[in-house]
């Protein structure tokens, strides 16, 4: 799978020894991580509005580093549960005080989930196509892909990839 920028890409492939064969393709061109990106700038510019009890008045500048702190905030809940944002000067000019207002706030985890589910709906339904098209149900191949992964000459394991260091260092 591949959730690029721009679109949303699912490939089933089948591996046996050296063939690879693509077995289902499909993919959603009006879907992709900036999608993601957009969905936590939307939750970010409300928690501006609740915040300051005023929409968000910025600029293009000012949304393009909003957009920054949500594509870094969302990076960041892969990992941890919450994640503080600070964005400084997103608005324009305070005619009452005379500053730009800033954005500190805290984006949790369920509230990146929340705001993201019908995008992660659209990724599931691409996938289930992906199967149906390969005559596949899900989970379907994982007990030969976990057989395989403990056989010691399986790609990746030291004794294999000690036996090509070897061989290279003697051919020269």
């Amino acid at each position: 799978m591949n959730l690029g920028g721009g679109t949303f890409d699912a490939t089933l492939m089948s591996i046996e020894g050296n063939v690879f064969r693509g077995d289902g393709d499909r993919g959603d061109i009006f879907l992709g991580g900036v999608d993601f990106d957009s969905q936590v700038t939307d939750v970010l510019l409300q928690k501006y509005s609740e915040l300051h009890q005023a929409p968000f008045g910025g600029d293009a500048i000012a949304l393009s580093r909003v957009n920054d702190v949500a594509e870094r905030a969302k990076i960041a809940l892969s990992e941890r549960k919450r994640v503080s944002t600070c964005t400084c000067r997103c608005s324009r000019w305070d005619p009452s005080g005379g500053t730009p207002k800033d954005l500190k706030c805290t984006l949790t985890r369920a509230e990146l989930e929340a705001a993201c589910l019908d995008l992660v709906d659209r990724t599931i339904s691409t996938v289930q196509d992906v199967l149906l098209d390969a005559k596949k149900r899900p989970g379907e191949g994982r007990r030969h892909r976990a057989r395989r992964r403990h056989e010691p000459h399986a790609a990746g394991a030291p004794e294999a990839r000690g036996a090509v260091s070897r061989r290279r260092r003697t051919r020269r």
